[in-house]
């Protein structure tokens, strides 16, 4: 995994560059994560997603959003479903990919005990995207302030996304 991120350090010329992907995704070259699938196989660079370390799930994340790979909407929610620190980021990829038939996926997320309240925010803010307008929640308990970061982290990466996708043929 460390020929990963020496191969987007020297062809951005930052040791941490796949860190701009956490919360300054505005700041990513797409073509860099594109790039990953000359040196490495697909499956090498899916795969981070079942690292344990976050890092590599954020690499992972950011190359199948730049390459818009929707075949590998069950490695993702499978990533979700494990929990992860970059849970929002995760919740984007599903929804961006996935659309209205990811919507249910969510949907029924947000019961699911495993989910953090990071998870669930972020959740909540891409539901009207997978046309989910309407939603009954009998029993919530969550930390907000881990609520309000999953949605903000969410809206910011779901509006990168919908601008790139005016632009990138799928």
């Amino acid at each position: 995994m460390n020929e990963i991120f020496n191969f987007l350090s020297s062809r951005s010329g930052n040791n941490t560059y796949y860190l701009n992907s956490l919360n300054h995704i505005e700041d990513v070259d797409l073509e860099i994560y594109r790039a990953l699938e000359s040196e490495y196989s697909d499956e090498i660079i899916v795969n981070l997603l079942n690292e344990t370390s976050w890092r590599e799930q954020l690499v992972a994340y950011t190359y199948i959003l730049a390459s818009f790979k929707s075949e590998h909407l069950p490695l993702l929610q499978v990533a979700l479903e494990k929990g992860s620190f970059i849970s929002p980021q995760l919740v984007v990829a599903i929804a961006v990919l996935g659309k209205r038939e990811m919507g249910e996926y969510l949907k029924s997320m947000l019961s699911a005990s495993s989910i953090s309240g990071k998870s669930k925010g972020a959740i909540l803010s891409v539901l009207p995207s997978c046309f989910i307008n309407e939603l009954t929640i009998d029993s919530f308990n969550v930390d907000l302030s881990e609520f309000g970061m999953g949605f903000r982290v969410a809206e910011q990466h779901m509006q990168h996304w919908r601008r790139v996708q005016c632009f990138q043929k799928p």
